[in-house]
């Protein structure tokens, strides 16, 4: 399955919101791959036909003592023609928001880059400001 979905997601050959649906399961699961939780996907916030964003979460809490959780976004939006899927994730610490000194909205970001064979991986980015305040109120 996973060769034929990343053809439809390199392809843009996406015509339905099921299909949208079923790309976001399978980005959120190779997505789990790396974070090593489970992360769940909520419906779809937009989906149309150049793409979907969706809130996504982890299920349970890394670090031991730290219980670090996270929610955050998928998104998949073409630019240039091209594909561009991202995650921003907003960290937690025991209900704590972990984030960059003075930036009350700030994100991990990651990338799903298209490697040979069209075949992805996710890609970590670091931290990103939240220049707009737009993420400052975001909750587990």
């Amino acid at each position: 399955m996973s060769a034929a979905t990343e053809s439809r997601l390199w392809g843009r050959q996406v015509e339905s919101e099921v299909q949208w649906r079923e790309l976001a399961q399978y980005l959120a699961g190779r997505l789990s791959e790396i974070v090593e939780l489970d992360v769940s996907v909520e419906p779809l916030t937009q989906a149309e036909r150049t793409g979907f964003s969706c809130r996504i979460s982890a299920q349970g809490a890394l670090g031991g003592p730290l219980q670090i959780e996270w929610s955050g976004f998928l998104k998949l939006e073409h630019r240039e023609g091209k594909p561009r899927i991202t995650a921003s994730l907003f960290l937690f610490s025991r209900c704590r928001r972990l984030q960059i000194a003075g930036q009350a909205g700030s994100s991990l970001e990651l990338i799903f880059e298209n490697t040979a064979g069209d075949h992805g991986r996710w890609v970590i980015l670091g931290w990103h400001e939240d220049i707009r305040g737009e993420y400052e109120g975001i909750e587990l």
